[in-house]
Formats: structure tokens, sequence, C-alpha cells
């Protein structure tokens, strides 16, 4: 830091300096190489600038070399106490309210703009009644639904001067010259020392002070003066979201507590929503909002000052929640952070107890919903409408997923597909909830590790219920902002609406353009078929010619004159989702991209036969939006004449096969139903090939971006290292083909 403030001193000056005063009064002036050094005190700050300045006129040089000047400003003090909080809030321990009790003068601000942290350290001076200011910023990564959030995996690092660091790298400290602790375990002990010790009651009131300096009865550790019977300052009202102005009780000095923007746990917290940590010290009211995504939650119970309610914002540990199939292992809370719903009609029930937040607006989280794609079970044939309504439940829990409510209240039905249902609106639960999250408490630890090992679960694609990830519809983008204590930010802003848009400076609004401007698509073709365009309006629509027989491939490409993102869809653009249920329902709404934008795009469509479909002809739309949040103005649209299908027997077009627990799991899919598959090793004829339990019918077709119209086969076989072929039997008494082998 001493070398970071010497270079900047030094421009500083030699830009304050005025030679004209000098050379009005007949100097010529010599000047030498200057530098700046800068040593920082404990309660002041040294500065010494070496510049070799010579003025010469007749009978007169005059030289000088060194200038300085003492600062009064406790820097080091205000340095120590930035590194003692990032090295406290690493662990996971910084209690706010507690620092700031047990050293007098020091006020602590902490904000959190994703995906960095900031803290501010004020020190009160008595001298000149006047706050001395130090800010200290964390670069963060962002990570909401890429990786897990964690804090910590480095070591300790002491310097020479005996300040420690946590979270250190390995070959900074040794830069420094400083001693190393590997363990990401190691605990720092305060750089700066305690100057506020307990409570001293004199008959002119109390104070937070040593026990050297108090001239009255001392009362070791109260820092919040809690014990005595001097009332300490504590805030008499408190901020109410519910109410959105400061009407809620009032709280101790010392005490802290959790704000909720709608219901919270149990895998119900709405789209948007973020989790804040309130604080009281000295009759002052702190807000700092937990990181945000939810990818840290507001927990109480952290311990206490004095008897005093305490609460914390720590890492969201939901990672591998999907992954545990016993109620035992899913709510250890040792572990991980997680709620089973035991009531669901299907092996998966575990969830995260706070579901994530994704930039859903890039695509990113989809693999984590994709963990929600359920095939139907025998319940699923039996109770289509409660096993339906438990998928999309399911779905919703995983994170930014399926079918919710965003912060706001408002529903959007952009995120789950079911054919043979309209969700049930239990599903979502009642409305007034965004109001009411501070009728709820987190039933989870408040002390966790921070360190997260666990790896973004990624799901497998299709079932008769597909979850994806939460889009909205469009909406009114005012109300971000509208707290006056928990701000707008850009994750908050686009859950309003896909109009809404953030921008730091102006806060949140809607983009409404088209024209010139808005992308479009061009240079469309589909392979082995003549394409005909036409016009009407404001919609393009590209007719294929000739019919398509069922379950045969529409390979079709694209370009957009921007990076966008696509996706297919039976409706055209903003078409009210309440509406759709009326309408025939061939197809969910498809991303044509994964995460981010592109420009270039291409995909595979096929369709089941007309007697399944119930129509002889289907128009898909494709609806794009760049990277300003434009959307098209113009409707595109495929038309595709559809004919029975032709006597082909089934064909794998696509398959995996990935270790697990006692053997292989085969991963495929092809292009037909299927009444019965087989595996075995190369040369192997069909007969002779081992048994796979799956079938497909014309009801179990699935629609996935990459395999649009295919049916699924997912089995374990035993372990081999050998090449897999896998051959499927058609319906129709189709032989089978030539078996497919892979590895």
């Amino acid at each position: 830091m001493e070398q970071e403030l010497g270079g900047a001193v030094l421009p500083a000056v030699l830009h304050c300096i005025d030679e004209g005063i000098w050379t009005e009064q007949g100097f010529s002036t010599t000047k030498g190489e200057p530098s700046a050094m800068v040593q920082i005190g404990v309660k002041d700050v040294a500065v010494r600038l070496s510049y070799p300045l010579t003025l010469e006129k007749p009978a007169y040089t005059l030289k000088f070399t060194d200038f300085s000047a003492v600062l009064e400003f406790p820097l080091e003090n205000l340095r120590r106490t930035a590194i003692d909080i990032v090295n406290k809030d690493i662990q996971g321990a910084f209690d706010k309210e507690g620092y700031m009790l047990s050293h007098p003068g020091i006020t602590i601000e902490k904000f959190t703009p994703y995906p960095h942290t900031v803290f501010r350290v004020s020190l009160f001076d008595p001298r000149t009644q006047k706050e001395d200011v130090f800010q200290a910023a964390i670069q963060g990564r962002e990570t909401a639904g890429k990786e897990a959030y964690s804090l910590g995996k480095s070591g300790c690092c002491t310097t020479p001067e005996g300040v420690c660091h946590k979270n250190a790298a390995e070959a900074a400290c040794a830069a420094l010259e400083g001693t190393y602790q590997q363990s990401p375990a190691c605990a720092c002990p305060e750089n700066r020392a305690v100057t506020g010790e307990g409570c001293c009651k004199t008959a002119g009131g109390c104070s937070i002070v040593s026990r050297e300096s108090c001239g009255g009865e001392f009362f070791d550790g109260d820092v919040s003066c809690s014990q005595t019977i001097c009332p300490s300052e504590g805030c008499a009202r408190t901020y109410s979201y519910a109410t959105n102005n400061f009407t809620s009780g009032p709280r101790k000095s010392g005490e802290s507590w959790c704000g909720y923007e709608s219901i919270t746990g149990f895998g119900r917290d709405y789209v948007g929503t973020r989790q804040y940590l309130h604080s009281c010290v000295d009759g002052r009211e702190y807000v700092t909002p937990c990181r945000d995504y939810r990818e840290e939650i507001c927990v109480s119970g952290s311990g206490s000052v004095s008897g005093t309610a305490k609460a914390k914002c720590r890492v969201n540990r939901w990672e591998d929640c999907a992954e545990q199939g016993t109620k035992q292992a899913c709510e250890d809370t040792s572990q991980r952070d997680c709620y089973w719903s035991g009531f669901l009609f299907f092996d998966k029930k575990c969830h995260p107890a706070v579901p994530p937040g994704f930039k859903f607006w890039e695509g990113t989280g989809e693999p984590v919903c994709n963990r929600g794609n359920i095939q139907k079970n025998e319940e699923g044939q039996w109770l289509p409408q409660s096993w339906g309504d438990a998928a999309a439940l399911y779905c919703l829990r995983l994170g930014d997923c399926g079918n919710s409510r965003n912060y706001v209240d408002k529903i959007s039905e952009l995120g789950y597909w079911n054919p043979e249902i309209v969700v049930d609106q239990w599903v979502y639960g009642d409305a007034g909830y965004d109001k009411k999250g501070n009728q709820f408490t987190l039933p989870l630890p408040a002390d966790a590790s921070q360190i997260i090992s666990a790896p973004i679960p990624q799901g497998l694609s299709g079932g008769s219920a597909q979850c994806s990830v939460w889009r909205p519809e469009r909406g009114d983008c005012k109300s971000c902002g509208a707290s006056a204590a928990y701000p707008c930010t850009e994750y908050k802003c686009r859950s309003l609406g896909s109009n809404c848009r953030f921008d730091p400076a102006t806060g949140c609004s809607s983009m409404e353009f088209g024209g010139d401007s808005a992308p479009a698509i061009i240079n469309f073709s589909v392979d082995k078929y003549l394409v005909k365009e036409k016009r009407a309006g404001d919609k393009i629509t590209q007719e294929i010619l000739s019919p398509v027989p069922a379950y045969s491939p529409v390979t079709f490409s694209f370009a957009t004159s921007e990076r966008t993102r696509c996706h297919l869809s039976a409706f055209p653009p903003f078409f009210p989702p309440s509406a759709r249920s009326a309408m025939p329902f061939f197809l969910p709404d498809i991303s044509l991209n994964g995460e981010g934008y592109q420009s270039s795009y291409n995909g595979t469509l096929r369709f089941p036969p007309l007697s399944f479909l119930g129509m002889g002809g289907v128009e898909v739309y494709i609806i794009c939006m760049d990277q300003r949040g434009i959307d098209m103005d113009k409707q595109y649209a495929m038309a595709i004449q559809l004919r029975n299908e032709e006597q082909h027997p089934p064909e794998i077009v696509s398959a995996q096969v990935e270790p697990v627990s006692g053997g292989l799991l085969l991963n495929f899919y092809t292009d037909r139903p299927f009444s019965s598959c087989r595996y075995g090793g190369e040369g192997q004829a069909f007969a002779e090939m081992g048994n796979l339990s799956c079938a497909a019918e014309e009801t179990d077709i699935l629609y996935l971006p990459g395999h649009i119209g295919v049916f699924a086969c997912r089995e374990t076989i035993p372990n081999t290292a050998q090449k897999v072929y896998v051959s499927c039997e058609g319906q129709n008494g189709a032989s089978a083909p030539i078996p497919v082998g892979f590895k």
C-alpha cells in the first residue's frame, strides 16, 4: 500500500507545482528525477518527496532536495480494520455489530454489487469532529448457476510486520517474505487491538471503553451495555418490507436479524428475491444485502453478544441437493441446505431449501433445471394431473426454473412443459406472500462451512414433464428500486419482465425498440427441402413446399443480423400464456442457445403422425432477442405440411454412455417409437443381445434442445470395457437395423 500511495502522491504533487512563481522573478530552473516515499503509521501518514531542484539568477543560486509532511490520518488503523473485516468475512464469522461495539468510533458498512464486495470503514475523530473513511473492495467472480460459490480456499499469510491475511495465495505471500499456512481452515488473529472491552457505567451514563479507562462500574464483555440498568441506545423503529417504511418494532443495540422479500425456505423463494441482514448499533439501523442470486442466505442464531439475538449472511449450500436419494442425506445440515418433499409421486424428492437464482436471460441454469425432467411412472399413468402438478412443483423448487412467481407476485408459465395438463394454481402457492417474508425463518444452522466442493449438477434431457430455466413475460419495470432499504439490481430488474433492463446509473426501465434497430433472421434454409418465403404484414413465413413424412428430420439453419438468444415456439411472440391451454399444444418453447448469445443457428425437428398430432400442418415460430434486450419487430415462422410416416425401423440419432454406481448408464434417443431395444457386443444378432426394459409409444415423444421430437431410453447395464452396440425394434414390426456402437 505504501508503494501504491507513493506512486499516486508523486504525480499529484508535481501537478500542483507552479513554476511561474519562479520564472516571473527571473529564476531559471534545473530539475532532477523526482521520487516519493510514504510511511504509514498507526495515527499518521508521513510523505517524503525527493525532488532535486535548482533555482538560479545572477548572484543567486537556491538548491532544494527533500520535501516532507506528516498528515494526521489513522490510515494504518483503518487498513488493519479492513483486513480484519475481510479475514472474518471469508471465515463466515464476521460479527459487524460486535466489532463496531468493541471498537468505539468505528463504523462499518458492507455493499455487495454483484459479484464484488465493498467495505466502507469510517473512524470518527473527536478532535476534528469528522470521520476518516477507508474503502476496501474484494473483486468477485460471477458464479450464479455456473459453479459453487465458495469462500476461503487458500491459506493464511503473516507478513514481517505481523499483519495476517486470510485466503492468501502462497506465491503472493512468498513475494512479501511472509509466513504461510496452507490449510484453508487457518485463522487470523485480529490485526487491530480491541479498544472497547465492556460497558462502563458512571453518573454521566454508559459507554463502551477498555477496562483501564473506566472510571465507574465496569461490565466486562458487555459491548452493548445490555447488562446494566442504564438504557442502551437501541433502534426505536426498524424497517418493514411489507409496508416499505420504518414501522417495525424496536431492536437492541448489537442485535441483528433477517429480512426476506418473499416467503422463504422449503424451496419456496420467488425469482428475483434476495435476502438481507439488518442490524442495530447505537441507535442506527444498517441493512446489508446478502450475495445476490441467493448465493448467500440469511439465517438466525449465529451466537449472541451479551444475550442479544444475532443473524448472519452465509453461503447457500444447494449444489448437490438433487443428488440425494434419502431424507437423512437430503436434510443433513452439516453438509448441505436441502429439503425433502416426501409427498412427490416419483423418486426425486430432494431439492434446495432456498432455490438458487440464475442469469436466466442468458440461459444460465438450464442444466440445473433439467434435473427436473422426469419420465412418467405408474402414478403418472393413473393420476396424470396430480403427477404433472408434482413435477411442476419439483421443477420450480430446483432454482429459477419452470413456472414460478417473481418477487412482485407475478406468475410466468413459460418454463415447464407437460402437454397432458394445465398446472393447478396450488402449485404456485397463494398470492400475497411476496410481502410476508418476515413471517418466516429458515430452519437452517447459522454456522456452516464456507468452503463448498460439490459440483453444479448437470441434468439429463427429456421426460414426460420438461423443466427449463424460468423466463419472464413482459412486465412493469417501475417497482424495482421502490423499496426504501433494498436496492434494485440487474437480477431483480430482469425478473420483472422480458422488457426490463438495468442500468447502474438510471435503474430499471422498459426497453421498447423496433424498426432498423431490431434483430432480424437472415439466410434461412432447410436441408433436402425447397422453401418459399411469404410475407404478410409484419409476418415472414418460410414454407416448406413438399409434405414431410412423420418422424422424418427437418434440419434447418439460419443466422441473425447480430448476436441473439432464440427459441422455438408453437405460438407467436407475446401470445398470452393464459390462452395457450385453448390451443393445440404440440411443441414446448425450446431454446436454440446454450449459455450466452450467438448469431448462427441450426436444429432438427421431427413430428409424430397426423393421427396423433390432430392437424395436417403446423407453424413453428422463431423468436429472438438481442443482447440489448431488443425483440424482433417481425414474426418469423416455418410452415410445415405433414403426411403419414414411411415404414422404417427406429434409428438411433444420439447416444451417450457414462459410468454410474453399479455399471454404465446408456442414454440414447431414437427417431420414432420402439417396442424393444437390446445391447451387446460387435457382430451379435439382435436375438442374441441382452434385453433393455425400455419401450416408447407415440405419447412418449420428447422435445429437447438439439433433439426436437425424439424417443428416449435410459438404462443401466453391467460394466464393460468393450464398445457397446444397441439396436431397437419398431412397433410396426420393422426389423432392427444394424446396431449402433458407442463407448
